[in-house]
């Protein structure tokens, strides 16, 4: 499992190889639930049982978490999944942890002035 600030582009790029039935599996993961616990933004994501860690990308874009699955059924050979951040999230320390069927992401949120910020 990867978690980065910046795509990994090859695992959403374009399978030239997909048999026709991709064309009728989904290119989104499944469900997601998003809950706040004790300054921290939890993100659960229903991803594919068979799939493993290796195949997934977490990363942001501005004020958006996308995850990313390499998957050979979906359309484009991933399926993807993004939600936005709430203010205040601490991009860099973001974690994950991944069992099969489901991925768990953890975004640690600070109050706006506990960042250590300096007031101009």
């Amino acid at each position: 499992m990867i978690v980065t600030s910046q795509p990994q582009h090859d695992t959403a790029k374009a399978s030239g190889n997909a048999d026709r039935s991709a064309a009728s599996y989904p290119h989104e993961l499944g469900h997601v639930e998003e809950y706040y616990t004790d300054g921290m933004y939890l993100v659960h994501v229903t991803v594919p049982a068979t799939g493993s860690k290796a195949d997934i990308t977490i990363w942001t874009s501005g004020d958006a978490l996308l995850v990313t699955m390499r998957c050979e059924r979906a359309r484009h050979g991933a399926l993807t999944r993004s939600v936005g951040l709430p203010s205040g999230a601490d991009t860099g320390g973001i974690s994950a942890s991944y069992k099969p069927g489901m991925l768990e992401v953890r975004v640690p949120v600070v109050a706006v002035g506990q960042r250590g910020d300096v007031a101009s």
